[in-house]
């Protein structure tokens, strides 16, 4: 029988390609455990009892809570801050003055909306409505949400007994990964997101929801979920990301928004419905042209600071923005939005 030496050199080069692959995940193993224990929380929204899970929007905080939350990088203490929720689990938002209730602000959008890391009167809303004498502020951002959580809200008609008063005003604030969270990536579906509205176009190219990501889709949801047990895939997910985002995934997530401005206008027959692309919005540029073709109003904020410059961040391990980032976003926002809307009147009265 002859000898093929090849077979030899071929079965040690797998050998070894198995052993080295194993090695580099057992050391990304200890890298992931490090990460892990360098970040801790001290209550908040990172413990078990602050979200519930929620048919509609894949989850929500708890109403009725206030808990205060602490985040620490070792024994460095990075923020303590105390998250209010109202009974529709909404964050409360600080009123300033004793003026006569006047338009309601509806605020939708992430934990940049939420405001992770500031307090109840340092949030975008907050700042907002300082401007607005009478104004009523309801800040439905969440984090970890994405443009379909919205959109969800505004077609189930639940506003319709949350939002009492006439001629709300609707803010949405965009940031990069709502494009991810539209689709549903594999960072977004094995971190937080598998239960989150999935929309997509069906064969007529209309928009449709089909349940959760989890539910409308099982199989990719099954095959995430076996990637992300790979050690190295799971250190390097929230800087790298499956798939890579393509023209068609922003034309998803712009239908998203555009149909959530029209479920706002037949809800509430108001126009005031406003993007807001917050500083940092590298895919502005991409989305905006869909926006202009079906009349969704915007304001780009995209370069109005540097969210790269660390006095912008709460630290190097949270890249949330500072309470001075918001503060100075909801100035420009105020004065755009005093040239645009008739704070006079409140159409749509019911």
């Amino acid at each position: 029988m002859k000898h093929f030496p090849g077979k030899s050199l071929i079965l040690i080069a797998i050998s070894s390609a198995a052993a080295t692959l194993l090695l580099a995940d057992a050391a990304f193993l200890l890298l992931n455990k490090h990460r892990k224990d360098t970040l801790s929380y001290d209550g908040g929204y990172a413990r078990d009892g602050f979200f519930q899970a929620d048919e509609l929007l894949g989850y929500k905080p708890k109403p009725g809570l206030k808990i205060v939350s602490i985040k620490k990088s070792g024994d460095r203490v990075l923020y303590n801050v105390t998250y209010s929720i109202d009974r529709y689990g909404r964050r409360i938002t600080l009123l300033s003055g004793t003026a006569v209730p006047g338009r309601p602000i509806l605020f939708f959008g992430c934990s940049y909306t939420f405001g992770e890391g500031v307090a109840d009167d340092e949030t975008l809303p907050f700042y907002v409505s300082r401007s607005f004498p009478g104004s009523i502020p309801l800040n439905y951002g969440c984090p970890g949400y994405g443009p379909q959580e919205m959109l969800a809200k505004l077609q189930s008609g639940d506003l319709g007994g949350e939002v009492t008063a006439s001629g709300p005003v609707l803010i949405y604030t965009f940031m990069d990964d709502h494009v991810n969270r539209a689709i549903g990536s594999l960072h977004v579906c094995t971190r937080w997101g598998k239960d989150m509205p999935y929309y997509c176009f069906n064969a007529n190219g209309n928009l449709e929801r089909r349940g959760s990501f989890a539910s409308g889709r099982p199989a990719l949801s099954r095959l995430y979920n076996a990637v992300s047990k790979v050690q190295f895939i799971d250190y390097f997910l929230g800087r790298i990301d499956y798939p890579i985002i393509t023209d068609s995934h922003i034309r998803l997530t712009a239908e998203i928004i555009r149909a959530a401005a029209a479920a706002f206008r037949e809800r509430f027959k108001s126009d005031d419905f406003y993007v807001v692309f917050f500083p940092g919005s590298s895919r502005a540029g991409k989305l905006i042209p869909y926006l202009q073709k079906s009349g969704v109003r915007y304001f780009d904020y995209s370069r109005l600071a540097d969210m790269n410059d660390p006095s912008s961040r709460i630290s190097r391990y949270d890249r949330h923005p500072t309470a001075a980032v918001y503060r100075a976003v909801a100035e420009k926002l105020a004065k755009d939005l005093k040239g645009e809307v008739n704070w006079a009147s409140a159409p749509g009265r019911r």
